[in-house]
C-alpha cells in the first residue's frame, strides 16, 4: 500500500510495508500531503474522500517495525492537520519517522483533532532525513492537535520537535474532555 492509497481509505486498513513518503513534499502545489478525512483534493494525489476517519489503522510499526518515512503536510492555512484531520476510530502502532507537519489550528502528527484512541505510536527522529517537525498556531501536539474526548494511551511516544503559539504541548496540545496514559515521552 502507498501513502496515496492510505489518503483514499477511511475504513480500516493494515500497513504491510514502510513506506517512503518522500514524494509528497511536492504534492498539491507543494501542500504536500492532504489528511486523510478532509475534502476533496484539487489533483490526482489528493484524498478523494470527505469525513471523519471511524476506522482502525494498525502501523505494525512495533513487531514488525514499519514506519511512514519522510510525510510532507505543508498547510499552514488549513485547521485539522496530520497524517488523520479528524480521527474517531483507532491509530494503533503507528510510526512516522522524519516528517513534516504544518498547520494553523488542531495540529498533530498522527491527527489533527482526536476523539478516538492513539495507542503505541510514535514519531521518531531518524537522524538521517528531514528534522521530525510538527508546528502550527494553537492546539499543537506531538501526535494530537486537540484531544475532544479521545485517548492517547500505552506506550505512545514524541520525539517532534512541537512549536505554536498557545496550548502546545508534547503529545498533545489541548486535552478537552480527553486523557492520556503514556510511557516513555520523550
Amino acid at each position: 500500500m502507498t501513502i496515496k492509497e492510505i489518503g483514499e481509505e477511511l475504513k480500516s486498513i493494515l500497513q504491510g510495508k514502510t513506506i517512503d513518503a518522500s514524494e509528497t513534499s511536492g504534492w498539491n502545489s507543494n501542500a504536500g500531503f492532504q489528511p486523510i478525512g478532509t475534502g476533496l483534493g484539487t489533483d490526482a494525489n489528493a484524498s478523494t474522500y470527505q469525513g471523519t476517519f471511524t476506522g482502525s489503522f494498525t502501523g505494525n510499526g512495533g513487531i514488525a517495525a514499519y514506519s511512514i518515512d519522510n510525510l510532507h503536510i505543508n498547510r499552514t492555512d488549513k485547521n485539522q492537520v496530520g497524517l488523520f484531520a479528524d480521527v474517531s476510530g483507532h491509530i494503533w502502532s503507528t510510526t512516522l519517522k522524519d516528517a513534516a507537519i504544518s498547520g494553523a489550528t488542531d495540529v498533530g502528527g498522527l491527527a489533527g483533532k482526536l476523539s478516538g484512541t492513539i495507542s503505541g505510536s510514535t514519531i521518531i527522529n531518524s537522524g538521517t532525513g528531514a528534522a521530525p517537525n510538527v508546528s502550527g498556531t494553537t492546539d499543537v501536539g506531538g501526535l494530537a492537535g486537540n484531544v475532544a474526548g479521545g485517548h492517547i494511551v500505552l506506550g505512545s511516544s514524541n520525539q517532534a520537535v512541537v512549536s505554536g503559539t498557545t496550548a502546545v504541548g508534547g503529545l498533545a496540545g489541548k486535552m478537552q474532555f480527553g486523557s492520556a496514559w503514556w510511557f516513555n515521552d520523550h
